[in-house]
């Protein structure tokens, strides 16, 4: 009875569907109107089960007992409820997709319209920039600008007639006519280049420097440099062509070197113009009336970008700018295209006085450093000390062997008084050895090739602080020369009463004291010897200056003094150099060829129209020290 009981409440259950159960039977009924399909749905052991009919049946056929069926359904139901909620993720997602794109597009029509808007005041810039240098007579004379676009490949491979630039009519501008031979005119025309880009105008040196003959590039350039002027002749070898003769110096006429030969590509001043391979060198036809293209090489005069970001000094080439620095430079670039100011006769005279002028005023300065070194030999004949000025000198480079006979000789007329005192390691030539010595030089053996007695060749001339027999001592380079500027300095030194002095010249020299160019007097680094022994990075690349600032310079700072000429705010007791810079930019510490010719990329690169903080100038017209 129990158990029939019990099973007529079962029964009774599986009748009666809760008010719950229709809520959720309504719901699928709706669910599957709003999506068109059919649905069967099961209510067994409390539990309600929803599928699609199709699938139930075609499902159902496959199976067996009704328990498998309940199963069947089972799994198809949860089938299909996954594939429902994929389905909804996959619409949210391209919903959000699609969202995320029109925002882009939305950015990227801003970004387009800044662009617009950024490309229309760059034109009115240029349209200003252009009115201003239209109105500048004093300045600029003459514009330039673009007549007519040459093709690269053209304007290298074909003929082209060239155009001689007229600019328009200006105070004191001659128009450039009757210069082509052709129309029978000889009269002498002047022209000063100047680049679009830049700003900047073409000059050779002309200051007396030997092998400084390369046209540059320079800022800030004066109205009446005749180092900027340039005679225009016709050319012989092209019809049509012209040729620019420098009125800086020995009035040389410009000419690029051909490829495959030493300094290819160079444009440089040069003499010779016997043969006619070399007239065509110095040939150059007038292109679209703003660039200079070169008739034997058929490449354009070109400002090559500098690594300077103030861009002082540009170097020029007639070959392209990377990757294009092997191949004749096109003439549609920017950096070859300039703009021609055609001179009157009056500017050209003027350049001509102040070209003497400046000469007068360099043999006076050079007066007055040689009465002034006269004056102080005196003084120095009269000293009891003992001056050495020491140097490391190992193996047979030519650099530093004819460097190093070259000072021996120096010091006889610089540092009247002074000894030169070389640490020698065997290797050196014996004839070297020989010449020093017949000049005077003391020899110090530092041993063979092999043991360099455990001290790097840079640190040999840092012991001449341990020798006692020393009262002053100044450190130099093999590779540079004693010059009256580093003369001068030391001069002051002595006066000063400091132990220790530091020389910076150059704007590589940014640091308290440079391996060659620092100097003390006996005692001022006690245990010289010792402190290199203990020092840990000796024989490594750089020792020498990391040992002189980290041990050397934290002993004497307080007792120091120095000259120099670009970071004298940066350290402690700095002055200005008592003597002005000659006009060629030679500095305390400049590195010589083996030829005996200045290193003049440390020239070029770094202090060639760069001036010097006010701070660090003796007078404040030492525009450059």
């Amino acid at each position: 009875k129990k158990k029939m009981a019990q099973s007529n409440i079962e029964r009774g259950r599986q009748r009666q569907m809760p008010f719950v159960v229709l809520v959720v039977l309504a719901l699928f009924a709706s669910y599957a109107f709003v999506q068109n399909q059919r649905v069967v749905v099961i209510a067994e052991s409390g539990f309600v089960r929803a599928a699609p009919i199709e699938v139930v049946e075609e499902e159902s056929q496959s199976r067996g007992s009704s328990k498998e069926k309940e199963s069947t359904l089972l799994e198809i139901l949860r089938n299909d409820v996954g594939r429902r909620l994929s389905t909804q993720r996959t619409k949210r997602w391209r919903k959000r997709q699609q969202h995320a794109e029109v925002e882009i597009d939305t950015a990227i029509l801003a970004k387009r319209k800044i662009i617009h808007e950024l490309q229309a005041e760059n034109q009115q810039l240029r349209n200003e920039q252009e009115n201003i240098i239209q109105k500048r007579g004093e300045g600029l004379r003459g514009r330039a600008k673009y007549h007519q676009r040459v093709d690269d490949v053209s304007s290298l491979n074909q003929e082209h007639e060239p155009i001689i630039s007229s600019p328009n009519p200006v105070e004191n501008v001659v128009a450039p006519e009757n210069i082509d031979s052709r129309n029978g005119g000889n009269k002498i025309k002047y022209l000063r280049l100047i680049n679009i880009v830049s700003a900047c105008t073409l000059l050779v040196p002309g200051d007396g420097s030997p092998g400084d003959d390369w046209l540059r590039c320079e800022k800030d350039t004066n109205e009446f440099d005749a180092q900027t002027i340039f005679q225009v002749t016709p050319s012989h070898t092209r019809t049509g062509a012209v040729r620019l003769r420098t009125q800086a110096g020995a009035g040389t006429l410009l000419e690029v070197v051909p490829p495959g030969e030493e300094y290819a590509w160079v444009v440089r001043a040069q003499e010779k113009e016997n043969k006619n391979d070399e007239k065509e060198r110095s040939s150059f036809e007038i292109m679209q009336g703003v660039s200079l293209r070169n008739v034997k090489t058929n490449g354009c005069i070109t400002i090559i970008r500098s690594m300077d970001s103030t861009g002082r000094v540009e170097n020029v080439r007639a070959h392209g700018n990377r990757p294009h620095q092997r191949q004749a430079g096109p003439c549609t670039t920017p950096f070859a295209s300039f703009q021609m100011q055609w001179l009157s006769d009056e500017i050209v005279q003027q350049s001509r006085i102040n070209l003497a002028q400046k000469a007068k005023s360099e043999n006076d300065r050079l007066k007055a450093e040689h009465k002034a070194i006269q004056l102080a030999n005196k003084l120095w004949q009269n000293s009891t000390e003992k001056r050495v000025i020491a140097y490391g000198l190992y193996g047979a480079d030519p650099k530093y062997c004819t460097g190093a006979i070259r000072n021996s000789e120096l010091v006889h007329t610089i540092f009247p008084g002074w000894t030169t005192r070389f640490y020698v390691r065997r290797d050196v030539p014996k004839s070297v050895i020989n010449t020093l010595r017949a000049n005077g030089a003391e020899i110090v053996d530092m041993g063979d090739a092999k043991n360099g007695n455990a001290i790097a060749g840079m640190f040999w001339r840092f012991l001449v602080a341990d020798d006692p027999t020393v009262d002053r001592f100044i450190v130099r380079d093999s590779d540079s020369r004693l010059n009256p500027r580093e003369r001068a300095a030391v001069e002051e030194w002595i006066q000063s009463k400091k132990i220790v002095h530091s020389i910076r010249d150059h704007p590589n020299h940014d640091r308290p004291l440079n391996g060659g160019l620092w100097g003390g007097t006996k005692n001022c680094v006690p245990n010289m010897a010792k402190k290199i022994h203990q020092f840990s990075n000796k024989n490594s690349y750089g020792g020498d200056l990391i040992f002189l600032n980290t041990v050397v310079w934290p002993l004497i700072k307080e007792n120091q003094i120095s000259h120099d000429a670009y970071t004298c705010k940066k350290y402690p007791n700095s002055h200005p150099f008592p003597t002005r810079r000659p006009p060629n930019y030679q500095h305390v510490g400049q590195v010589f060829s083996a030829a005996d010719q200045p290193r003049m990329g440390d020239i070029n690169g770094f202090m060639r129209g760069r001036p010097i903080p006010l701070q660090c100038r003796k007078h404040p017209e030492w525009k450059f020290g």
